[in-house]
């Protein structure tokens, strides 16, 4: 089988930009994007790396293309219809790959996502799955949606920087310890400030993913403003101490082999936050890790991949890390592993995706 991976992330001139907004422009302002990328290349066996328009694929003789997409089922994106008039002039199937919904405005039901979205947008999501045999998808929510849709070819996978272990036996955490902590947040978000107060107080590392005043200020002599710190962290404080602390304690990575590298060898002994990916890359690490389901997208996918996690309306009853230490619980994680791999593989399998899995039951504790 030949394969070919669509993608154009980062784009060529990520490698030459100097500066840190315009590398973190084209990583689309998420450095948490390298995460799930760059996890399925090293899955996959393909012959050609190109973007989707790209002509060296309409003259290759391909038998699928994988196309690794996040949460591009919301309101207000139209990228897909770009997509399918692409899709539809490749002479072989494209699958796109980690594909999931997410909310905005006041959006609480699968419903309501679909509502929102404009009908031409909802034929080009048909489009596409006419071409392919499934979709992978996130989970449960993204599911409800497609059937809204008349679609109902997919099979729910999570995400693929989940797939750490090819032989489908998963490598047990230890317990997690508050000694050395590395943590994650969204900002503009009420709980935020909690997130901030509890990492800093362990004296934690913050890794930061995306574009505001904090990530300016460890490129420049630009500090936070009183108002970022009251209106996006919400934290009772002034700007002056939160300065600090990020001169000290934040960082921010544009390589994935960077990141890995200051996450490995037994650095941490728990990670915990809001963003997906980062929580995603320490657990990779052997991090004991809790997520914090914060929107539908990360509780969407926790779930599905049966991940140590709280909701939102639990981690603001938990006041100390301890606490919620003791909700960092692999053993539905090891329990599932398996299984999950299964139905990862036998959707590669089903859309002819070359892959590098070789799973034995043996090995596992089932």
């Amino acid at each position: 089988m030949k394969t070919a991976f669509i993608s154009a992330f980062p784009p060529e001139k990520f490698y030459t930009a100097g500066d840190w907004s315009s590398k973190l422009e084209y990583l689309s302002e998420n450095t948490g994007n390298w995460v799930y990328i760059n996890s399925l290349r090293k899955q996959i066996n393909y012959d050609i790396e190109a973007w989707l328009g790209d002509p060296a694929l309409t003259g290759g003789d391909y038998q699928a293309g994988v196309m690794p997409v996040s949460n591009i089922l919301r309101s207000g994106y139209e990228g897909t219809l770009i997509w399918a008039d692409l899709i539809e002039k490749t002479k072989f199937p494209i699958v796109p790959v980690g594909m999931g919904a997410q909310s905005f405005h006041g959006q609480t039901t699968p419903r309501e996502i679909v509502k929102s979205l404009k009908p031409e947008v909802v034929r080009a999501f048909q489009r596409i799955a006419y071409q392919t045999h499934s979709f992978g998808i996130r989970g449960e929510q993204t599911a409800e949606c497609l059937d809204l849709m008349g679609i109902h070819n997919y099979r729910i996978i999570g995400c693929p920087s989940f797939y750490q272990y090819q032989d489908g036996s998963f490598r047990q955490r230890k317990k997690p310890s508050g000694d050395r902590v590395v943590f994650s947040l969204q900002t503009a978000r009420k709980t935020t400030g909690h997130i901030f107060e509890m990492g800093a107080a362990a004296g934690g590392q913050w890794i930061m993913q995306g574009r505001h005043e904090g990530v300016r200020y460890l490129y420049s002599d630009e500090k936070v403003s009183d108002k970022f710190v009251r209106e996006k962290l919400f934290l009772d404080k002034k700007g002056a101490e939160v300065n600090d602390f990020i001169k000290s304690n934040a960082h921010i990575f544009f390589t994935l082999d960077e990141w890995e590298k200051y996450l490995a060898d037994g650095r941490f002994t728990f990670s915990f936050g809001m963003r997906f990916h980062g929580n995603m890359l320490a657990h990779l690490a052997g991090v004991p890790t809790v997520w914090i389901g914060h929107d539908l997208r990360t509780k969407e996918l926790v779930s599905a991949m049966k991940l140590p996690n709280v909701t939102l309306e639990e981690y603001r009853d938990i006041s100390d890390i301890n606490e919620l230490m003791a909700r960092c619980d692999y053993r539905d994680t090891e329990k599932n592993y398996f299984h999950l791999c299964e139905e990862y593989v036998r959707f590669l399998e089903e859309n002819n995706i070359a892959h590098k899995f070789e799973l034995h039951r043996e090995k596992t504790n089932e």
